[in-house]
């Protein structure tokens, strides 16, 4: 099974409780795979938090940065559910410079903010259909996204409230181009807390 591309040499050394928010995610989705064609789709999060994370992968890399936000229906794992990863590459530098500036998004590897969409509750892929149907775990090539507030501790780790819009954001499947897609906007309101690693539960 594919994990979304914010896991892997990332490190979790700071992180938020399951916290309280505000958000909507609505457009169309669509993939054959699991017979979806939902030009009115709706996320309805309900389970919002944020990690700082560390990656250890560059020494010269300013491993305080970087925040990774999940925006979910409900708190069961991700494998279960529906909902947004959204990873910031340098929370400090969206702060001093970006805040209230649509940023592109795309997939490429230098892109300032990346998102991933997964539908793992509307497309099930759990037992016992692992062995014929596919994770539904898109990645963001086009939209834009803009924040008017962002937790950046190094800045000031009193600021805690997370705040953004997104704009007409075009999903697909990287191994299945053109064939599973999304294309959605929305937006989320939440505030970090200090604290254990954000939960889920089965």
């Amino acid at each position: 099974m594919r994990a979304p591309f914010v896991i892997g040499i990332a490190t979790l050394i700071a992180s938020c409780s399951v916290g309280q928010g505000t958000g909507e995610l609505v457009g169309s989705v669509l993939d054959p795979l699991c017979e979806l064609d939902e030009p009115a789709y709706s996320l309805n999060p309900t389970f919002f938090s944020a990690d700082v994370i560390e990656d250890r992968g560059d020494p010269d890399d300013d491993i305080a940065n970087r925040l990774s936000m999940r925006i979910q229906r409900g708190s069961f794992r991700e494998g279960e559910s529906d909902g947004l990863v959204v990873l910031v590459q340098d929370a400090n530098e969206l702060q001093r410079s970006f805040l209230g500036v649509p940023i592109p998004l795309s997939a490429l590897a230098e892109a300032p903010v990346k998102m991933t969409l997964y539908l793992n509750e509307t497309c099930d892929s759990g037992f016992p259909r692992e062995f014929w149907r596919i994770p539904l775990i898109l990645q963001a090539y086009s939209g834009t996204i803009t924040f008017d507030a962002i937790y950046a501790p190094d800045i000031d780790s009193t600021e805690t409230e997370i705040s953004a819009t997104f704009t007409d954001v075009v999903f697909d499947d990287p191994e299945r181009p053109g064939e599973r897609t999304a294309r959605v906007s929305g937006s989320f309101t939440f505030f970090y807390q200090r604290g254990r690693p954000a939960q889920t539960f089965p």
